[in-house]
């Protein structure tokens, strides 16, 4: 019986800090012809495209500002932090990592309705303030971290590894107590908590639960962000605002993963005790509000139980509704855990007949679908979707989907456009157009052709939901803090929209400025209204917790909405009200209220150091409000003002290296790993270096990737020294390679090719050497992905051929060989999560018949190796097959086990126990080593060794950031003379690595 024992790493921080790393650094490809510039202030470097300067102005006076806020919170502060502007995404986003350097990723796009950030003030300012907290947050490492970073490089950050709850808590209460909005001002995580305790069978929270971030139970990713700031929330009221600096100290003096210790000190109350008091202060705060709410009653909604079940299988939600002019057709946009939004049809024969009787149908699906609209013949849907465009961006662009004929049609092609409505006054589609920081309302025929503007709204200020008559242009803005979105009404011909609907917080518009229906939270309840031709509104639901969409059925007096519950917004048919007011949340039962906000005033009286800011100029920062007033003079830095051109290279410079060790058979691996990136993604590099006890030599490798062309130009070294298991040699390679890799013209992004030239020697000492070189190509095609919640992929597929042909001019040798392999999965006919996945791969080189020169069958040790590929069957010893040729295959059943999703405040959290039952399959020409004769015997094409057996797996998290699999697997391989029998494996696996 064999065992293979699982690798391991020197220091637990260094796995979790060196996933989180590379998860730091954007992973988004970035057009090549982009004008990089860059803008310096006294505190902050800031890398931006050229076209958006006055963009990059913005951010930069957000981000000395939010300096300024904080500095008197966090005692220690990078000298420099880089931000980076990016705005290849229309998904409104940031994040922040502090390895190698400091750095913040802006993307810049204004949230969308649908968004959970979807209210806020100033947008540039909270999202800055939002991940600075973050930085300074990981910015200690005090005590005995010292002499550890000091050692290791930037890379040690013990705070990167509290939770994040903590983190993402921390910088969302900040955000909200130090800017004019911020979440935890917003509506949506009011209604969040009142739909949690709404329900008498709401659980007792658990930290490990709050933490996890890929439980398909609302509010699935969100959770960390909502919980922990309502505990950070409470505690700073409690505590005061030291209690932030406090913890932050303690924990960069400490090792990590210990949360109790100064929780314990700080507070006299367990972490438990905390999360139990927070629970109980928002369950009272629920009851005064759902108090409030319940003087006037609320609607039983119609129930049909089948009906709605199969709208929301799969723990989907509803998006959006709409209906068709002759209220024959609705269209509900349901966002799913495991695969795009879908477009679901409901059709009913009259206008009186109940869409409960109908049967559903899906239409299609897309990404992130806002809004779809019916146009003229009742057949067609024009909606919106993300797609790449050029390869490299992710826009939004419109669609036409004909119903009967269930097909697709593109549009428009990169032109951001979102949220379409169709006019049939005009034949035209309205849409929002966005840019980095601002809004336009356009319109264009409805061949995707003939663009107008007819409004730019203001840097920062977000246009949403048009729609549109022979008359007037009706859409909502969000251009006030204190109002949020307002719905404004703009004559044809006229540059200054004007007021129609006099409620705050109010959106989605639908019918004709005389009649229509709308969003609004201005009672802080968002509910469905009606605006009839007496201008007054009324509404038309009364939600305890929340309305995102909404729709008025005339002819039967309902409406149909999208509300708020425990499993997230969900359909629901109500009978339709009409009441002129509905009872209202005041400010004293907000979550945040102005009594116990930090006011900047006070921030700066206790500020530790004199703060020099970028003055906020409205003509510098593209944004018309008044400039900011602060105690800060402007910049006495000249280069705040000086415009320079991106070097990336500069950035290049190691900041770090992460040690390895892991255990293999019969011996031990020593490596050590280096690699960097620059902001933009232009170069990036890694190198290792390693000793194996085996083969007693040191080995590395170095690659180096250039991504400012169009072709990934990238070059690899390495000398690699391996240990053949059974015929007791070593043997060395060298190897160089030079390659471009590139799309192939016309196809899709999941074509790939590269072609270059490649170099390598290999050696035996007790044998010989020989040297080839010569040219190699690849092609490649990928479609499989893996959705969240899913325990592997379920359908797609994908498959690489690579060839080499290496010339008798250029070495030793000259031979051609092909590398090739393939991937498919299927689901459809199995049951829900389960999936078969059948694999090939071989090595076809028949023009050589040197055996070392060929492949061998691997394990599964854990090796950085740039060189030779894995021919992975189970059942059989690393090393034990060697071929010129190689052939393997394979077949894995997938099947979930049981959900787990359970976890305290310790660093792991169990998710999925799943299984696989496998095949696996290799025929080489060439050798196998028999361990019976203790010699090699040869081995021809056409005789199969078989392995098979079964793993189980853990999903988990650990270190509270990092996915990781546990694996045991049990394997038999049929061939027992060739290391085969009864194989046993324990290990595990991390994506990034």
């Amino acid at each position: 019986m064999n065992f293979t024992r699982p690798f391991f790493f020197v220091g637990l921080v260094f796995l979790a800090v060196g996933r989180l790393t590379q998860l730091g650094h954007s992973q988004t490809l970035r057009k090549t012809d982009t004008a990089w510039k860059t803008l310096s202030s006294d505190h902050f470097e800031i890398i931006f495209d050229e076209k958006n300067e006055t963009v990059a102005r913005k951010y930069l006076s957000s981000a000395e500002i939010s300096y300024q806020k904080l500095q008197g919170i966090f005692s220690e502060r990078p000298e420099k932090t880089i931000i980076l502007i990016d705005d290849n995404t229309d998904l409104a986003n940031g994040l922040a990592t502090p390895i190698p350097e400091p750095m913040i990723v802006i993307y810049p796009t204004l949230p969308y309705l649908s968004d959970s950030i979807s209210q806020y003030g100033d947008w540039s300012d909270e999202l800055i303030l939002h991940e600075y907290v973050h930085i300074l947050n990981f910015e200690p490492a005090n005590s005995f971290w010292a002499p550890v970073r000091f050692i290791f490089g930037n890379i040690i950050r013990p705070n990167i590894l509290l939770p994040r709850w903590y983190l993402e808590g921390l910088a969302v209460s900040l955000e909200s107590r130090l800017t004019h909005f911020g979440r935890l001002r917003s509506t949506h995580f009011q209604s969040w908590l009142r739909a949690h305790y709404l329900q008498e069978s709401s659980d007792l929270l658990t930290w490990g639960e709050i933490n996890d971030t890929t439980n398909p139970k609302w509010p699935k990713g969100a959770r960390p962000y909502f919980w922990g700031a309502h505990f950070w929330n409470r505690l700073i009221d409690h505590k005061g605002i030291e209690i932030v600096e406090l913890l932050n100290q303690r924990y960069s003096r400490r090792v990590p993963f210990f949360l109790e210790g100064p929780i314990r000190d700080a507070t006299d109350q367990s972490l438990k005790d905390l999360l139990l008091a927070t629970e109980s202060d928002l369950k009272a705060k629920v009851a005064a509000q759902t108090s409030v709410l319940r003087t006037v009653p609320s609607p039983t909604p119609l129930e049909n139980a089948e009906w709605f079940d199969t709208v929301h299988r799969d723990s989907s939600e509803v998006k959006y509704l709409a209906l068709s002019l002759d209220s024959l057709t609705l269209v509900i946009i349901r966002s799913t855990l495991h695969n795009d939004d879908e477009i679901i049809v409901v059709r009913r024969p009259t206008s009186l007949d109940s869409f409960l009787d109908q049967k559903i149908s899906i239409l299609g699906s897309a990404k992130n679908i806002q809004r779809c609209s019916f146009e003229a013949t009742q057949e067609d849907l024009v909606c919106d979707g993300l797609e790449r465009f050029e390869r490299k961006e992710l826009r939004f662009d419109l669609f036409r989907w004909n119903i009967t004929q269930r097909s697709k049609t593109r549009l428009t092609h990169g032109m951001r456009l979102s949220q379409p409505f169709y006019s049939a006054f005009e034949d035209r589609i309205y849409a929002v157009q966005s840019e980095a920081n601002r809004t336009r309302l356009i319109s264009i025929a409805r061949n995707g052709a003939n663009p107008l503007v007819h409004f730019e709204a203001p840097p920062g200020t977000r246009i949403s939901h048009p729609s549109a008559d022979e008359a007037q242009i009706v859409f909502s803005l969000n251009d006030s803090p204190a109002r949020g979105d307002q719905i404004y009404t703009l004559e044809r011909g006229h540059q200054n929209p004007e007021l129609l609907v006099n409620k705050p917080f109010s959106h989605s518009f639908n019918g004709s400025p005389d009649k229509g229906v709308f969003v609004s939270a201005h009672s802080g309840v968002a509910n469905l209204y009606l605006r009839d031709q007496k201008k007054v509104s009324v509404a038309l639901t009364h939600s305890l917790t929340s309305i995102n969409s909404g729709i008025l059925d005339d002819s039967r007096q309902e409406v149909w909405v999208s509300e708020l519950t425990k499993e997230g917004y969900r359909l629901k048919n109500y009978p339709a009200l009409q009441l002129k007011s509905l009872p209202a949340i005041s400010n004293s039962e907000m979550y945040i209220s102005d009594t116990n906000d930090f006011s900047i005033q006070e921030i700066k009286a206790n500020q530790v150091l004199k703060p020099t800011v970028l003055s906020s100029n409205p003509s510098a920062s593209g944004s018309s409000e008044k400039p900011r007033e602060v105690e800060a003079s402007a910049s006495s830095n000249n280069e705040a003002n000086r415009v320079n051109d991106y070097q990336g290279l500069s950035y290049l410079a190691p900041k770090f290296w992460i040690p390895f060790f892991s255990f293999i058979q019969q011996g031990y691996l020593v490596q050590a790993l280096v690699f960097n990136k620059d902001p933009v993604g232009h170069h990036s590099y890694n190198a290792y270096g390693g000793y194996d006890s085996l083969s007693k030599k040191m080995s590395w490798g170095f690659s180096y990737v250039n991504e400012q062309t169009p072709a990934q130009l990238l070059v690899t070294f390495a000398d690699q020294y391996n240990y053949l298991f059974g015929f007791d040699v070593v043997s060395n390679t060298s190897y160089a390679e030079g390659s471009a890799r590139f799309f192939l013209p016309g196809l899709s992004e999941s074509w790939s090719s590269s072609f270059g030239g490649v170099r390598s020697r290999f050696e035996i000492p007790s044998i010989g050497e020989e040297t080839q070189a010569g040219f190699v190509g690849q092609i490649a095609y990928s479609d499989v992905s893996q959705k969240a919640y899913q325990i592997s992929p379920e359908k797609g597929g994908a498959f690489s051929v690579r060839s080499s042909h290496y010339l008798p001019s250029w070495g030793s040798l000259s031979y051609t060989d092909v590398l090739f392999s393939g991937t498919k999965y299927l689901s459809f006919f199995l049951p829900e999560r389960h999936a078969i996945e059948f694999k090939i791969k071989g090595y076809i080189s028949p023009q050589n018949r040197n055996i070392y020169l060929g492949t061998r069958s691997a394990g599964g040790p854990f090796s950085l190796s740039l060189i030779q590929p894995q021919f992975v069957v189970r059942g059989y010893a690393p090393g034990a097959f060697l071929g010129w040729t190689t052939l393997t295959g394979g077949m894995e059943y997938h099947f979930p086990i049981s959900k787990i999703y359970s976890g305290g405040s310790s660093p792991w959290f169990k998710k999925n126990l799943h299984g696989a039952f496998i095949a696996d399959a290799v025929s080489v020409e060439g050798a196998y080593f028999d361990k019976n004769r203790r010699s090699a015997r040869r081995r021809y094409l056409g005789s199969i060794s078989y392995g098979a057996g079964a793993e189980v797996h853990l999903d988990t998290t650990i270190f509270y950031h990092v996915p990781a699999t546990f694996t045991f697997g049990g394997y038999y391989g049929f061939t027992t003379e060739a290391y085969g029998g009864t194989n046993l494996y324990l290990g595990m696996n991390v994506p990034i690595f």
